[in-house]
């Protein structure tokens, strides 16, 4: 076309192209051209041989893109399905991008999941029942029961208390798993093998048992015989243990009395109610330290890296606060470097992979303040974060971390000497603890050495700890998170939005693009702290067709 009658000048063109190389048999294509005011002729649209529609020449986009428009100035462009399925609403608080959202069917404005706690009773076990530095709360899901052990200050024998899902009521046995004076211990698990293993002194010979749930009796524990261990745990061990999921086994690492107390190590393999150990062998020639009520060492495995994490705090070195990284081969570790993570004199050492981030989160107490880093591995090499207040004014004189797999967080139980008992809840965010809430009140009085465990089948957090108000009493509370409003999901936030102002959520049928670390084909639901999860909680989000975008479908 043309738009003057002399010295034509062109305007728009339709043209049909060859395309192909066969004789007689070339394939085409159809050029549409435009051009805007002042400027060139240009190719704006395209029908390729094969029926495909090109944008501004050969773009065609990629499968299961769609049109969007580009408004009255500008040519359309292919673009991810995200754009559909979004409709405006009103926030009812800051909201950020990704964030799962509720409706309230009483404004029609969008919020986040409302997270509350309930806390079940306490429960005293039996008079003067000690727990002490060693993390001795365990769950074994594949019986659904919740098991602790512990040691009777009455005559020094180690027994075992249980609950079993859904129950209110613990069971505080007066069967022993060691039925006679024994010296502080250390219970280590294996989940695969469903295995306790219970590492012991008793006068100046170390001793083993190994137990496993009673399935005739549920709730019970049937113990083995006493054995002799092949190396000496000492009378103050200051042991820690954490469980190898890739090579099948637990790593020991206790202090070794027959050789200037240097920091040893053993692997075990364990096979139903037997185990056999490997030679032993030397963690770090530091020494342990030591303390009347806090734990001064614990241990994790991390699944990203692949590697044992030993955290201590070390007498040889001004008592700061240390971990090596080490690789199990069999029943040989080799460790890394031995890397300061703190240098005041810190106590009450906690240390808990979070498989959310791949990360480590380290806890520990300055005699003010509950204080945690976090810890990310590169082989055995640590890098260590900043440190982050999780508690001010409570001196975290004993702390036990878990996983929450229903909220996606890790719990922080920390007791103050002189006053309470906490919970509480947050997530590693890049290098640093991120806190979501603190809960108050799980216990108030004279509280100590807290170990905590979760239930993933009812849901529930135990903590078990001694009442030092209570003649030594070893106790157990336990709460759950509920979410009040999940069933009211109605979308994920497709960009920030302001409290009280509007903003686009992405609902069903659409592709939300602002979430991040999923796993391709999974199906998530809201969990019960207000996020996405794989566990079925009842409420469905959809499906994730990439790391970063869930496409939106609800139902069951």
């Amino acid at each position: 076309g043309h738009y003057q009658n002399s010295g034509h000048k062109d305007m728009a063109e339709i043209r049909a192209v060859a395309e192909g190389s066969t004789s007689g048999q070339r394939g085409s294509r159809l050029l549409f051209g435009t051009k805007p005011d002042g400027g060139s002729l240009a190719e704006r649209f395209r029908i390729g041989p094969s029926g495909q529609l090109g944008i501004g020449g050969a773009t065609y986009g990629t499968a299961g893109q769609v049109l969007t428009s580009g408004g009255s100035g500008a040519a359309p462009t292919w673009a991810d399905a995200a754009g559909g399925g979004t409709l405006e609403f009103t926030a009812s608080e800051n909201l950020a991008a990704g964030d799962v959202l509720v409706l309230d069917n009483s404004n029609g404005q969008v919020g986040k999941v409302t997270v509350t706690a309930a806390f079940g009773s306490v429960t005293r076990l039996n008079t003067a029942q000690v727990v002490y530095y060693q993390k001795h709360t365990f769950y074994d899901a594949t019986n659904g029961v919740m098991f602790g052990i512990y040691r009777n200050e009455n005559n020094n024998y180690y027994r075992f208390w249980s609950i079993k899902d859904g129950e209110t009521a613990f069971t505080a046995t007066s069967n022993n798993v060691v039925n006679s004076a024994m010296n502080q211990g250390h219970t280590a698990y294996d989940p695969v093998q469903n295995t306790f293993l219970h590492l012991y002194r008793r006068s100046t010979t170390s001793y083993y048992k190994t137990s496993i749930p009673n399935t005739s009796n549920r709730g019970y524990l049937t113990v083995s015989s006493e054995s002799s261990l092949p190396f000496n745990i000492g009378s103050s061990p200051q042991m820690a243990s954490c469980y190898d999921s890739d090579s099948g086994k637990i790593i020991i690492i206790f202090r070794d009395v027959n050789d200037s107390d240097k920091t040893k190590y053993v692997v075990a393999t364990c096979s139903g109610n037997s185990v056999s150990f490997g030679s032993v062998g030397t963690v770090t020639n530091n020494v342990i330290g030591t303390g009347s009520y806090e734990r001064h060492s614990d241990a994790t495995y991390d699944d990203t890296a692949n590697r044992v994490l030993f955290l201590y705090r070390s007498s040889s070195t001004a008592n700061s606060t240390r971990c090596v990284a080490g690789s199990v081969s069999g029943t040989t570790v080799t460790w890394g470097t031995d890397t300061q993570i703190d240098g005041g004199a810190n106590y009450a050492l906690s240390i808990l992979y979070d498989s959310v981030s791949g990360k480590n989160l380290v806890v520990y107490g300055d005699g003010s303040n509950i204080q945690s880093r976090v810890l990310t591995l590169s082989g055995s090499t640590i890098s260590t974060g900043s440190e982050t207040t999780i508690a001010s004014s409570f001196d975290g004189k004993g702390t036990d971390i878990y996983f929450n797999s229903a909220t996606q967080q890790l719990n922080v139980a920390g007791s103050n000497h002189s006053g309470d008992l906490n919970v509480y809840p947050g997530t590693i965010s890049g290098t640093a603890w991120s806190s979501s809430g603190g809960y108050a009140g799980l216990y108030s009085g004279n509280a100590q050495n807290p170990h905590g465990a979760y239930n993933s089948n009812d849901g529930r957090g135990y903590v078990f700890y001694t009442d030092a108000d209570g003649s030594d009493a070893g106790k157990v509370a336990y709460f759950s998170s509920s979410s009040n409003n999940a069933s009211n999901f109605i979308g994920i936030a497709a960009a920030t939005i302001s409290s009280g102002s509007s903003g686009k959520v992405t609902l069903f049928g659409g592709v939300n693009e602002n979430v991040t670390g999923l796993t391709i084909g999974s199906t998530y639901y809201v969990s019960i702290g207000g996020g996405l999860s794989t566990v079925d909680t009842g409420t469905k989000v959809g499906k994730a067709v990439a790391a970063t975008k869930i496409l939106i479908s609800g139902g069951a």
